[in-house]
């Protein structure tokens, strides 16, 4: 679900120039997601059979163990693997921060293209939100499969009934839009909490999701019945 409403996704989407070339990515766009799936699904059952059950007790470490005391692709290659790593995370940290800058400097302050301050306030939140991800990643709150997953979580309450209802339901608004935002957001991360505690057993994804559902269809039903 985080894949289906992921904003690096679906600007390319919206890029394409004709609709000849959206039919060619509806086809080869799934068609590289299963590939990528397919290769990226072994290296779980790969590991499990590498690494002992107690050599690791962090989903974390299961990357340093293969390179490092498992040995899998030897010292050079091991090296190389690892640069790819970083190379991959760093080009999709920069493309995040830009878009998060801009959203909080179009988006929430409202600040007009045409403006040159506009240019420096998008810097100045770069430089925030970069610091902000630097002490979250320097103080993570959970293994990389968690927070992966909660970050799913929130994508998915929050954005995809608005993209779902906006795609096939002529009376979802922006009020509805707005209000699915901010409830999923909400209702994820109370339930997160709430799930480590001991206190709740279904996954907040879940439960996320069927709220903002429900509040995106209310609120722009009667958002609608005004107009």
């Amino acid at each position: 679900m985080k894949l289906l409403v992921d904003f690096r996704q679906i600007s390319r989407l919206y890029g394409l120039k004709d609709r000849r070339a959206l039919g060619t990515a509806r086809l080869v766009a799934p068609l590289l997601i299963l590939i990528t799936y397919v290769c990226m699904l072994p290296i779980g059952a790969f590991a499990h059979a590498l690494i002992p059950a107690e050599a690791i007790s962090d989903s974390d470490h299961v990357i340093p163990y293969l390179l490092g005391s498992a040995e899998v692709l030897g010292p050079f290659l091991s090296s190389f693997f690892l640069l790819v790593l970083l190379s991959a995370a760093m080009s999709s940290l920069d493309s995040v921060l830009l878009v998060a800058a801009s959203s909080v400097a179009r988006d929430v302050l409202i600040l007009p293209d045409d403006d040159l301050r506009t240019v420096a306030r998008t810097r100045l939140w770069v430089v925030v939100l970069s610091l902000v991800s630097m002490l979250l990643a320097l103080n993570p709150f959970g293994d990389i499969v968690s927070i992966t997953a909660f970050s799913g979580s929130l994508y998915a309450a929050c954005f995809l009934p608005t993209l779902v209802g906006g795609l096939y339901w002529k009376r979802g608004s922006a009020a509805g839009a707005l209000a699915c935002v901010v409830t999923g957001t909400v209702t994820v991360i109370a339930w997160h909490f709430l799930r480590r505690a001991g206190w709740a057993e279904w996954h907040e994804v879940y439960v996320g999701l069927l709220v903002s559902l429900a509040t995106f269809v209310s609120v722009s039903l009667a958002t609608s019945l005004r107009e």
